[in-house]
């Protein structure tokens, strides 16, 4: 079964190529403002959190994350602002290598399970 991953980025043009990026896997991209709500609505096994997200939005749907179950990916950023939620932080700017490197790692070890 494909890794779902749920894709979170307010700059329209870094979703865009994150998501060709990863289409390997079975990826969905959202707004901040339409993150919960998407998450709430469908099961995900990973929340990518962008690097230009509201940081109080980024909190607020690391929480909801969290609590459904999901891995959390987010850039360094973030570094202090996520804080017990075991988020795999990432080197700013991501590139697409660690990016992808992370999501082949989580995918290979959930198909294990």
């Amino acid at each position: 079964m494909s890794t779902r991953i749920l894709l979170i980025e307010d700059d329209s043009v870094l979703l865009m190529t994150r998501r060709m990026i990863l289409r390997e896997w079975d990826v969905h991209g959202t707004s901040s403002r339409d993150a919960i709500r998407l998450l709430q609505q469908t099961r995900f096994d990973v929340v990518i959190l962008g690097s230009y997200l509201p940081t109080e939005a980024a909190k607020n749907i690391a929480l909801a994350a969290k609590a459904l179950g999901c891995e959390i990916l987010a850039s360094r950023t973030f570094l202090g602002d996520l804080p017990n939620l075991h988020v795999r932080l990432l080197e700013a700017p991501v590139s697409p290598d660690e990016l992808l490197q992370c999501v082949h790692q989580i995918s290979t070890r959930r198909a294990e399970k």
